[in-house]
């Protein structure tokens, strides 16, 4: 009878059956919806390089880019000569554990996870997919004039180029010569894109999606308008004293350094002056497009004028990082100057960095940066956006797994809402385009969308930053909304269903034609109207949420130093925790709408107004940082996220299932394991 108790005792402990150790489930749609008509997929049959089987085909539907047109393609029959890269976007592993990771890690201080942030390289070893890389190199392998340009470092994406004749073989498909043209800078680039496309039988089960063959880089709009020369004060009136002091601003309708620190309470814990400098181990990042070009003088002639601590830009990758450029052509550098200057005035003595990613903003340019990167940026400030609407759906899924990686790791993105109401850049005199159209990555859940306020720097209440404002009139007008395609977190979903039931039924109720169940944004807002800056070597104002934007990146990179200084890992993925504890350190915003554009070229139907808690004009109000810093260096709080607030796409196919995590995953541990331990007592008695 022993020997049967024994062998059962080695069946048991060599299949064990073990519980997760976190909560552990499985996203998918929180409902079910087809998908936009701009994408479609059917099961069509081509054949591969090896026999005719099916094939899944995707493709796209252009009639909504009327800013794009075709070339002649006359000159261009000989497909075989015209060179083209495609990057391949491999599959990963245990990307359905990321959600988990990320909600232990930002969940409550008493978590055994709470703040243990992964290192870079580490998270990619853990998602890496060695198999993918093999599988798809073997299949290059098999075809004639195809080279491998560029491999991402840690394996997740592949660039590939050849004849254009050879991916029309390869992909099943008909590649077309098309010209972009910029509705805003009115750049213009020359490209090949296909309207659908299948990938071999050989490489599904390794291949998420092809960029560069179906999707158009996604033209990004800079949220920045300055005010005619003869309505900038004469330069004279700066800062007289140190940082702290209230500027001359507050009484003559400007905003400086100086009067955000006094106007948000950003001042120096116990006036200790070290503790406001900043750290130089702490880094920060400002996104860079549309040939947006950083001055080094100008930054110097900022902080002298405004009696800040005087550094220079530590970094700068892909270049326009040139003082001359600005003396010469200052309307290439009122974006990124703004940003810079307000970004390290924050945060003095923070490394900061010019990061320029390309002339058009591609955010696919974004996604393989990122994934290159040996040592990501701790802040990543973003002053840009595009439609949501003309973004392909696999560069927002892609995006939003960069972004969630980068919040495993403690990076915290901060993005501005938009500077043309509910409707976008595209309305401006054209009320054909007034509608509610979301901008990304504003809508994206893994990062803080920052929205613009104005008032206080003229002497009124603070209120939306708008173009047809009561008091003022700004250029530009706050951006909010719902995304048509992330669902509502359950983080932020008591405050948006607290704001649509206060306002249904009355005056300020919203114009149908909104996704209510969509991520909302903005999170928070800050001044964004009449900044002073320097650029060309001469004082400019200017306004913006790409001045709220930078702003708020700063005050995350000061609330880190002071975390690393008491021993606290970097905040990360703040989002969730800004709507927990909100009460604590907001200043509600309650006046203005966002029914304009900037300019008040065009005033819409469709629009939101603000109202007594978060609305989607300013979010949860602006912040009073002294009591923002006190909150986030507690160690008495926690934050509670579900495993079901973590977004997942409309365009998703099951239902999310979840299981229990904890102690009870330890009891039923100790119970699956009780037979094994029954058998050692009957062996031993």
């Amino acid at each position: 009878m022993k020997l049967v108790y024994i062998f059962c005792l080695v069946i048991c402990l060599i299949h064990p059956t073990k519980p997760s150790s976190s909560a552990t489930f499985t996203t998918s749609s929180l409902r079910t919806q087809s998908l936009p008509p701009t994408e479609k997929q059917t099961i069509t049959t081509a054949s591969s390089r090896t026999s005719p089987r099916q094939r899944i085909t995707i493709s796209r539907n252009w009639d909504h880019l009327e800013h794009w047109k075709y070339l002649p393609t006359t000159s261009h029959n000989n497909k075989s000569s015209i060179p083209h890269e495609v990057i391949f976007v491999l599959k990963q592993k245990n990307l359905e554990t990321l959600d988990d990771i990320l909600h232990d890690i930002t969940s409550n201080h008493i978590h055994p996870n709470y703040g243990k942030h992964w290192d870079w390289s580490e998270l990619h070893a853990y998602t890496r997919n060695e198999e993918a890389e093999i599988a798809l190199k073997a299949y290059l392998k098999t075809l004639t004039g195809l080279q491998i340009t560029k491999e991402s470092i840690f394996g997740d994406f592949i660039t590939v180029k050849g004849a254009l004749s050879l991916w029309e073989e390869v992909f099943a498909t008909k590649f077309h010569h098309i010209e972009i043209e910029h509705p805003q800078s009115q750049k213009r680039r020359s490209l090949y894109r296909a309207k659908a496309y299948s990938l071999p039988i050989e490489l599904q089960d390794h291949i998420t999606t092809v960029f560069n063959v179906i999707q158009f880089p996604t033209p990004v709009f800079s949220h920045i308008q300055y005010h005619e020369k003869s309505q900038v004060p004469e330069e004279t009136k700066t800062e007289a004293t140190g940082s702290n002091s209230i500027p001359i601003a507050a009484t003559t309708g400007y905003v400086t350094p100086g009067f955000l620190k006094s106007l948000y309470n950003i001042s120096i814990p116990n006036n200790n002056h070290m503790m406001f400098e900043g750290n130089p181990y702490i880094n920060q990042s400002i996104y860079g497009a549309l040939n947006e070009t950083v001055s080094p003088s100008d930054l110097t002639a900022f902080q002298h004028a405004f009696h800040l601590p005087i550094q220079g830009i530590q970094g700068k990758v892909n270049g326009h990082v040139n003082s001359a450029i600005c003396n010469t052509h200052p309307n290439q550098c009122y974006e990124a100057n703004l940003d810079i200057q307000y970004l390290t005035s924050m945060a003095p003595n923070t490394s900061s960095t010019y990061y320029y990613y390309d002339p058009i903003g591609d955010w696919i340019h974004w996604i393989t940066s990122v994934a290159n990167m040996r040592y990501p940026y701790q802040v990543m400030s973003i002053s840009y956006s595009s439609y949501e609407s003309y973004m392909d759906t696999d560069v927002l899924d892609v995006f939003n797994l960069q972004a969630k990686k980068l919040g495993i790791i403690g990076t915290t993105i901060v993005v501005s809402s938009g500077d043309d109401g509910v409707a976008g850049w595209l309305a401006r005199n054209n009320n054909q385009n007034c509608q509610y159209s979301p901008q990304f990555p504003a809508s994206s859940p893994y990062v803080t969308t920052v929205g613009g306020t104005m008032g206080p720097e003229s002497g009124y209440a603070e209120v939306v930053c708008q173009a047809n404002g009561l008091n003022i009139q700004a250029l530009i007008t706050s951006g909010g909304g719902f995304s048509n395609y992330f669902a509502l977190p359950t983080w932020q979903s008591s405050n948006v269903i607290g704001y649509l039931n206060l306002v249904k039924g009355s005056q300020y109720a919203p114009m149908a034609g909104y996704t209510a169940t969509g991520r909302a944004y903005p999170d928070i807002a800050l001044l964004a109207h009449s900044y002073k800056i320097y650029v060309g070597g001469r004082l400019a104002i200017v306004d913006g949420t790409s001045a709220s934007t930078p702003v708020f990146a700063g005050m995350i990179s000061f609330l880190n130093t002071e975390r690393r200084r008491k021993g606290m890992p970097l905040v990360g993925w703040l989002t969730p925790s800004l709507y927990q504890y909100a009460p604590s350190f907001v200043k509600d915003i309650t006046i203005g709408n966002n029914k304009c554009t900037a300019l008040e070229t065009m005033c819409c139907h469709e629009g939101f107004y603000a109202a007594p808690g978060w609305d989607p004009v300013t979010g949860l109000g602006s912040i009073d940082f002294q009591a923002f810093l006190h909150t986030y260096l507690s160690m008495d709080f926690t934050v509670t996220i579900s495993p079901s607030s973590v977004p997942t796409a409309f365009y998703s196919n099951a239902a999310a299932t979840v299981s229990i995590s904890g102690m009870n995953n330890n009891l039923s541990f100790i119970w699956l394991m009780s037979p094994c331990l029954l058998m050692v007592l009957l062996l031993i008695f």
